[in-house]
């Protein structure tokens, strides 16, 4: 009531008053109260394109026209809303060949960041999803050897396997001074 310009001496009385709540509930039994004050503010805002102005008359008819226009409102944008195409909506999933791309940068700048910072972090992070990857690609090289002892740290934790698997990968390419090339084939640095 003040938020429409109400001054105290025009507040409805204790009649006035029963009457109006009685007819907000009996016409808007679904409204919550955060939708009324976001009726009033928009209404007092002429976001709602209505007279906001209570003239010193708080009533159930003005209530009531502020609440059907807000109801109007509410129902264009959720209609508006409902006919947008969703941007939210999943991507399609990559192309093998794209996959593969992705994955041959990301090792290649992991393991030119692991060679040339000496206080490199790994992000841990989708490490297992970059393993699942790049062996699909077919661009991880890991040697038998270096599975078994893979496997044999990590206690049958498949996740903490692959992870560590990536890591290994990453690490021969630093530590051997290689990089993979557009194919995926491991090449000297140049």
């Amino acid at each position: 009531m003040l938020l429409v310009g109400l001054r105290a001496n025009n507040m409805p009385n204790e009649e006035e008053s029963f009457v109006l709540l009685n007819f907000i509930k009996t016409n808007f039994p679904n409204i919550t109260i955060a939708q009324i004050k976001l009726a009033f503010d928009m209404a007092v805002s002429g976001k709602l394109g209505i007279d906001a102005k209570c003239y010193e008359n708080f009533s159930c008819e003005f209530f009531g026209r502020i609440m059907a226009r807000y109801l109007e409102f509410s129902a264009e944008e959720t209609r508006i809303i409902s006919q947008r195409v969703v941007e939210d909506e999943p991507l399609p999933k990559p192309s093998q060949e794209e996959l593969k791309a992705q994955a041959i940068i990301n090792a290649n700048d992991y393991a030119h960041s692991l060679a040339n910072d000496k206080k490199f972090k790994w992000y841990e992070g989708g490490l297992s999803s970059l393993y699942d990857i790049a062996k699909e690609t077919g661009i991880l090289r890991l040697s038998g050897e270096e599975k078994q002892e893979i496997w044999s740290k990590c206690n049958g934790d498949v996740n903490l396997a692959k992870v560590q698997g990536y890591k290994k990968f990453i690490q021969n390419l630093a530590d051997f001074d290689v990089r993979l090339d557009k194919a995926g084939n491991i090449k000297p640095i140049e």
